[in-house]
């Protein structure tokens, strides 16, 4: 098993975390296309700029976290829990901070579940590359 976690993990994990950032990013961009919206910019009308570039931020992160974890580097544990906090706070401000949520309850259920299993491989050190530093872990609550 040790030997698999050396070589294979890591590229399972960022592969998952890939699939569902382009994934998402994708439904996300269909969402907002003016050019099949009926209604133009959809529901984009009642939100405030800051809301619509926060989950496309998350998504960022996710795209950066598959990468970082695919190719092994030793910045993964500090993306992963970067990505897994972001995920949890976005899930916790569309549930009881905003008036209008700015992401679809699938896309929140994604983005947590994700964040849980992001949040455990960074903590834990499951990939075995780097252990998580104190500075590292109060950068990634800071941003």
């Amino acid at each position: 098993m040790n030997n698999f976690r050396k070589k294979y993990l890591s590229q399972i994990l960022g592969t998952v975390l890939l699939v569902f950032a382009l994934i998402l990013g994708y439904f996300e961009y269909q969402r907002i296309n003016i050019e099949n919206s009926l209604v133009p910019l959809g529901d984009y009308y009642d939100y405030s700029i800051l809301l619509y570039v926060g989950h496309w931020f998350l998504y960022v992160i996710l795209f950066l976290t598959s990468i970082v974890t695919i190719f092994k580097l030793k910045a993964s544990s500090f993306f992963l829990i970067l990505f897994g906090l972001g995920s949890l706070l976005g899930f916790y401000f569309n549930i009881n901070i905003y008036i209008i949520p700015s992401m679809t309850e699938s896309q929140q259920h994604i983005l947590l579940v994700l964040g849980i299993i992001s949040l455990i491989f960074g903590f834990l050190n499951l990939l075995e590359i780097k252990k998580i530093s104190f500075t590292e872990i109060i950068l990634a609550i800071y941003f």
